[in-house]
């Protein structure tokens, strides 16, 4: 928690927030909250304040600022502030609350991160990959599937993973009852191509849990036609 002058000079300020940056209290009070902001967030910080002083908005607002530690580290808080005024609607200070979540940032980035590298093995894995829901709807196919199945991307998605298997094939049934049991199957089946032709393959499918607790399963398909020629 902060006070700041009309000017953005720290008065009063939160030691927690000290504390994250590695400053002390002395070394902040009376200087301006633009100072500890990072240099490329200055500008626009500054516009942003003094645009809120002009207008005496007085409802909170929230948004986020990096900032820089004593260390040169950065942190990024979610800043929550307003302004007071006295009776003759003059602004007296800006009260604001800051939150780090730098953390959560991290995480966030992280996660994008991994996206991206799930995505280009995707997308450019010699192995035919399909991400479906726990119903069994397919909700993605990589380019080795769409080549594999003889059907586009837009096709595979219109069908069930039920429907891609040859159900007269024994190991079916034992496959998908040790999935449902572990989460997990990896094996051969017979599949079917959009043709309806059946053809050897080897399946390693896997349940997990998406950051928003989705359960879906992903299928890795290798094609053992050649293989089984030898």
């Amino acid at each position: 928690y902060h006070v700041l002058t009309p000017k953005g000079v720290i008065s009063n300020i939160n030691i927690q927030w000290c504390k994250v940056l590695g400053y002390t209290e002395q070394e902040v009070i009376g200087r301006t909250i633009f100072e500890f902001i990072q240099p490329s967030e200055q500008a626009t910080s500054r516009a942003s304040f003094d645009l809120k002083i002009s207008t005496k908005k007085l409802t909170a607002s929230q948004y986020e600022r990096t900032f820089v530690s004593k260390n040169g580290r950065l942190k990024t808080f979610s800043v929550s502030d307003y302004i007071t005024v006295d009776v003759h609607g003059n602004v007296t200070s800006v009260q604001t609350t800051l939150e780090d979540i730098s953390e959560r940032i991290k995480t966030e980035h992280h996660l994008r991160d991994n996206e991206e590298r799930y995505r280009l093995l995707f997308e450019n894995s010699g192995e035919a990959i399909l991400l479906t829901l726990e119903s069994g709807k397919i909700l993605s196919a990589n380019p080795a599937a769409c080549k594999m199945f003889e059907r586009t991307e837009e096709e595979l998605c219109t069908v069930s993973r039920s429907m891609l298997a040859d159900t007269r094939y024994p190991r079916l049934a034992s496959a998908l009852e040790e999935r449902a049991r572990t989460g997990k199957f990896s094996g051969e089946l017979t599949l079917l191509r959009g043709n309806g032709i059946p053809f050897p393959a080897h399946v390693s499918t896997t349940r997990f849990a998406n950051s928003r607790g989705e359960i879906k399963t992903s299928m890795i398909i290798s094609d053992l036609t050649e293989r089984n020629r030898i």
